[in-house]
């Protein structure tokens, strides 16, 4: 019983104390002191000076005032110190603590915010629209977004959601990724100010990869044209020289087969079976060439090359008679071999 006697006194004492520079003074204690003669009063201060508590200096984030009466700080909530493990029961002075609550919905409806427009611009051309009023939005459709997303109805109805606007602006406004424009349009600023983002962290993986695409073609582009220039010349040389290659090889099949045919042409006549020893240049050309797919022109080029190095042959004999009334260039196998 004593026990509880001692710590009612000592909790009032304390509540009269308070903050330093607010202390005031126990009325009960002094009603208490004046019902005792003037000789008990040296002993009644050192009692009294015994059961009251030092007073403590007032918070850095609250005012203060009489009675331990503390208002704390924007930001700052009322609370008792980690180390009151009686739950009030024994009175402490109360402290200003940080509204973790509150900062936690402030960091949740900044990175709300941030991660939508964020996804808005990701989502038009791969983060590189350059429609500013297509991609971002207004405050007033932000406030609609966020409060319906987190389900904020309650803090907006109160009010509590107006003070968590004004600590997010300041974040929204301090990123580097985000864009705030005025809008003419709206002259009485009836929507809020206007804001879009730049950032490309939510665009897709197809994004992603043409934009790499994109960056390495710009960042190695003489390179590439250079390796490109190489390889069509090297290219281009190739299918000239494999050209070229298959033109000696179809010239060199053409002497032959042509030396081969006026050789059988030769021997007929001698069996007389055939009239003529001799076989037109132009009707060879025709005759081995029907089938192959090129130009007149180019069969003639062909043809002219197979003729120089047939005339050269020593087998055979080169003359310019008229057949049938036409003057045509002739060729004859001579040789008896």
């Amino acid at each position: 019983m004593l026990f509880f006697t001692i710590g009612s006194i000592y909790k009032t004492q304390k509540y009269y104390v308070g903050f330093c520079d607010y202390s005031m003074p126990n009325p009960h204690i002094t009603q208490l002191k004046s019902r005792f003669p003037d000789n008990f009063q040296p002993t009644l201060d050192t009692m009294e000076t015994w059961i009251t508590p030092s007073c403590v200096p007032c918070p850095e984030n609250g005012q203060c005032g009489p009675y331990s009466e503390l208002k704390c700080d924007q930001d700052y909530i009322t609370s008792r110190p980690w180390y009151d493990f009686t739950f009030g029961l024994i009175s402490s002075w109360l402290v200003c603590s940080l509204d973790t609550i509150r900062i936690r919905k402030v960091e949740q409806i900044s990175k709300k915010i941030i991660s939508l427009l964020a996804y808005r611009n990701a989502n038009l051309d791969c983060g590189l629209c350059e429609d500013d009023y297509l991609v971002g939005l207004y405050e007033n459709e932000l406030i609609d977004l966020v409060v319906r997303k987190l389900r904020l109805n309650a803090d907006f109805q109160s009010g509590e959601f107006q003070l968590l606007w004004q600590k997010v602006l300041p974040i929204l406004k301090a990123r580097g990724d985000l864009v705030f424009l005025e809008d003419d349009t709206d002259e009485q600023g009836e929507n809020g100010f206007f804001v879009r983002s730049l950032s490309l962290s939510k665009i897709s993986l197809k994004c992603k990869l043409k934009k790499l695409f994109a960056d390495f073609i710009e960042r190695f582009k003489w390179y590439i044209s250079g390796f490109l220039l190489i390889v069509s010349f090297v290219g281009i040389t190739y299918l000239k020289f494999k050209s070229l290659q298959r033109r000696h090889q179809l010239i060199a099949k053409l002497v032959v087969e042509s030396l081969n045919k006026l050789e059988q042409q030769s021997k007929k006549f001698k069996k007389k079976e055939v009239e003529d020893p001799f076989l037109g240049k132009i009707h060879l050309r025709d005759y081995f060439l029907r089938d192959v797919k090129m130009s007149l022109v180019q069969k003639n080029e062909i043809w002219e090359k197979v003729s120089k190095r047939v005339e050269k042959n020593t087998n055979i004999q080169a003359k310019t008679a008229e057949v049938h009334g036409d003057i045509l260039k002739l060729w004859q196998w001579t040789s008896n071999i």
